[in-house]
């Protein structure tokens, strides 16, 4: 931020870079505006419904408390001298290409985020300039197959062959041409990335699918996937398969709710207690479950949580005797459980607590995949085919083969226990390199190891959030952070910066040596 010790007559220097808000104060962002004295036509404040810019009053301080501005920006482009631009547009060189800011045109962030990500892919990308390139001179191929291809198109060439200007692109037709399809993208209000990215893959596989009935697209980023689904009756799987385009892995741990029927040590009392468990736990996490829920202790410990274990024996309908630690709750269809409490110990090992206090929750990318593909038990709201009525049983997803660009979205945007949208914020680790998927794969003769290409992020909460991307360039495999205008090389501890608590979306490319460059 300028020096608070500036004279609100002192004029805007020649280049400012893009000054960038989110305080929820607004005296500070208007004292912050005021100070360095901005010219309002190269202003543009926006809040989370619309486009409040360019701003044509007089900047003040009490005009802009009286906004409900969230987010302001001060565009750089629109002060630098004619000779500067010059300047710079003439030392631009192939080194620079794809290093190319994009405006924002209100509350586009997420547009922004998702076009560099894919920008970034070096088969798409490489596919487009080379259609572009083979036409005539000035012309687009791509025009005449659709708006959306045709926009795309004008993009990347802007991007990656442009050497005559290296100033932001602003992206509107593209923004115009997939609004068309998604109306709710048309406005001024911010969007999701993934959302965004979802259509303008749709739509490029529509466009490009006409010239020649070429299926780059689909052969770039569909995978299938199996839905499965056993029956404990008959024992009859379905099988039904799907082509995905991304892999929607959840920061929580998918749930299922279990009625434990408790007897005491005399068998005085008997109550029932309802537990929230995940799917993929065991006996031991609902032994575990039932005693937090059950005594709501201050300090998760074991200390607390063992010797209130090692005096419970399980049991169900169909083992009336004693059901193991490590049986998968998957297995079990009944929801009534009973736990006896006894008063000789059982001998159960302390690491049974240790590791079902560990797997409550999630913390990398691995976790993520295995609660993706985990059977659930499906509570008799499922049709049986060979049964002829609604059964009990489990479902599940195989992956039956992945793409060669995997893009993975991290759920942070989920509904709370009030039914209120709102935003995960933990920590997922992921690699960047050598990302194995042969355990998660139905046909692991195919290649199955992935390194990261581009990371979409998003900062905030719901209401005041941005989106930016990291990328790596596959022309001098550098790592660049992307900011709408703003363009920086990633430099120091790499990993730390891009393996980050706000990645919403992960692009990974299959690590195969035959892909082309320009």
């Amino acid at each position: 931020m300028h020096d608070s010790s500036s004279s609100i007559d002192t004029p805007a220097p020649e280049i400012v870079q893009p000054l960038i808000g989110q305080s929820n104060e607004k005296s500070e962002k208007a004292i912050a505006l005021y100070q360095i004295g901005l010219n309002p036509s190269s202003l543009f404040v926006t809040d989370e419904n619309k486009q409040y810019g360019p701003v044509k009053e007089t900047i003040t301080p009490s005009s802009l408390k009286q906004s409900n501005a969230l987010r302001f920006e001060y565009k750089e482009n629109s002060i630098i001298p004619q000779n500067q631009q010059k300047s710079r547009e003439q030392h631009q060189t192939k080194a620079n290409l794809g290093q190319r800011g994009l405006n924002n045109i209100g509350n586009s962030c997420f547009m922004n985020s998702a076009l560099q990500c894919l920008s970034n892919v070096p088969q798409l990308t490489n596919y487009f300039i080379e259609k572009i390139t083979a036409a005539p001179k000035g012309t687009n191929p791509f025009e005449k197959y659709g708006e959306v291809a045709g926009s795309y198109a004008a993009f990347i060439y802007y991007m990656w062959c442009n050497l005559d200007n290296c100033a932001s692109f602003s992206p509107n037709k593209i923004k115009e041409s997939i609004s068309r399809y998604a109306p709710h993208f048309s406005g001024y209000s911010q969007q999701d990335a993934h959302e965004f990215m979802s259509f303008l893959i749709d739509s490029l596989h529509e466009d490009v699918e006409k010239l020649g009935g070429d299926t780059v697209v689909a052969r770039l980023f569909h995978g299938q996937i199996n839905m499965v689904a056993k029956c404990f009756t008959c024992l009859t799987t379905e099988c039904t398969p799907n082509l995905i385009c991304f892999l929607p892995l959840s920061l929580k741990r998918r749930t299922r709710f279990i009625v434990i029927t408790h007897v005491s040590s005399n068998s005085s009392e008997i109550t029932q207690t309802c537990v929230e468990i995940s799917i993929s736990g065991t006996v031991s996490d609902l032994m575990v479950g039932f005693i937090l829920e059950r005594y709501s202790p201050i300090e998760k410990s074991i200390d607390f949580i063992f010797p209130l274990f090692d005096h419970l024996r399980v049991t169900n309908t169909s083992n009336p005797h004693h059901l193991p630690l490590d049986k998968p709750l998957s297995t079990i269809s009944e929801h009534d459980i009973t736990f006896y409490e006894v008063k000789q110990p059982m001998n159960y090992p302390k690491f049974s607590v240790k590791q079902s206090l560990k797997t409550a929750t999630i913390s990398n990318i691995h976790d993520c995949l295995k609660d993706f593909l985990f059977p659930e038990v499906i509570d008799g709201d499922w049709y049986c085919q060979k049964c002829q009525k609604k059964s009990e049983g489990t479902k599940k997803i195989d992956l039956v083969s992945l793409p060669p660009v995997l893009i993975i979205q991290l759920k942070r945007f989920i509904y709370n226990d009030d039914n209120r949208r709102c935003k995960n914020t933990s920590f997922i680790k992921y690699p960047m390199e050598n990302f194995d998927l042969k355990d998660y794969v139905q046909n692991s003769q195919q290649s199955t190891r992935y390194n990261l290409i581009a990371v979409s992020n998003h900062l905030g909460s719901i209401r005041g959030g941005h989106y930016t991307t990291y990328a790596k360039n596959f022309k001098n495999h550098q790592w660049y952070h992307f900011d709408d205008t703003r363009v920086s090389h990633v430099t120091g501890d790499i990993e730390q910066q891009i393996v980050n608590q706000n990645a919403y979306v992960l692009i990974y490319l299959k690590d195969t040596p035959n892909y082309q460059t320009f």
